[in-house]
């Protein structure tokens, strides 16, 4: 189980089912006791020092040396057999004896719909209706109140402000990994400085072609763009947010920059 910093601290949860681990590196994991193995995105805690779980093990609080508690969702590790009918159910398929994904018939999956619906529980029905949900609009888990959208939009906005954090290419991924159409995302992978050129001019090309017409959207393009010191693709964006809301204070300062800045670069000879 390992971290990018120095061990701070450990803990398992009340239930036993789930172990804490926290790091100088300001991010604090989860693990399965079950099978070791990590669950969920880690919890950014920039200087954390402490973390625990809450006493029903549905919850972490973590606290810093900048004096913050955060309370964060824990992940819930599936529940032996139950998670079996459940995967079987919504996925069509099984594990084989050798190990090999095959598909169920379909009057074994009509029947093992039943056998989900037998377990009785909200849990249960309230994990069906989140996986039949749009994967572009749900909540990231079953639990949760913060959508995949929101998700990925706080992740990039904690990249952004520490793009030097060991973990800051692990959470991007992770984040494509949730919805690689994303309409920011592109433009976040593109921003850290090892990016090489050739990938980061693809992902911000890419990146301008999906922007929405949703000036919220396009101005905090264009504040990536500038953070990464693109000031012609930050132009493109700012002019696209100011084109949906000509106040947009946030496309206005990019707008204004990213002029300054081409104003600045050699002109060709002619």
């Amino acid at each position: 189980m390992k971290h990018g910093g120095q061990f701070i601290a450990a803990g398992f949860s009340p239930d036993s089912r789930l172990l804490l681990t926290a790091s100088s590196d300001g991010m604090v994991r989860t693990w399965g006791t079950a099978l070791g193995r990590l669950l969920g995105a880690p919890m950014k805690h920039p200087g954390v020092t402490a973390a625990t779980f809450s006493p029903d093990s549905r919850w972490v609080l973590t606290a810093g040396y900048d004096g913050s508690v955060r309370m964060w969702e824990a992940p819930r590790p599936a529940a032996g057999r139950d998670a079996y009918v459940a995967f079987e159910t919504l996925s069509g398929q099984r594990v084989s004896d050798d190990g090999l994904m095959i598909e169920i018939p379909l009057e074994e999956r009509t029947s093992s719909r039943g056998r989900l619906r037998a377990l009785g529980s909200e849990e249960w029905n309230q994990l069906v209706r989140w996986y039949l949900a749009d994967p572009r609009t749900r909540t990231v888990s079953p639990h949760a109140a913060i959508t995949v959208p929101e998700h990925i939009e706080s992740e990039i906005d904690w990249v952004m402000g520490h793009p030097d954090a060991p973990a800051a290419e692990e959470i991007l991924d992770a984040a494509y990994a949730l919805d690689p159409s994303h309409p920011l995302i592109l433009f976040a992978l593109a921003a850290p400085p090892n990016t090489p050129a050739a990938t980061r001019d693809l992902y911000v090309e890419l990146g301008l072609e999906r922007l929405p017409d949703d000036p919220r959207i396009c101005a905090r393009a264009a504040e990536i763009l500038r953070a990464s010191n693109a000031p012609d693709p930050a132009l493109v964006a700012a002019l696209k947010a100011l084109a949906g809301d000509a106040r947009q204070p946030v496309a206005l300062a990019v707008a204004a920059w990213a002029r300054a800045e081409l104003e600045k670069a050699p002109k060709p000879l002619r």
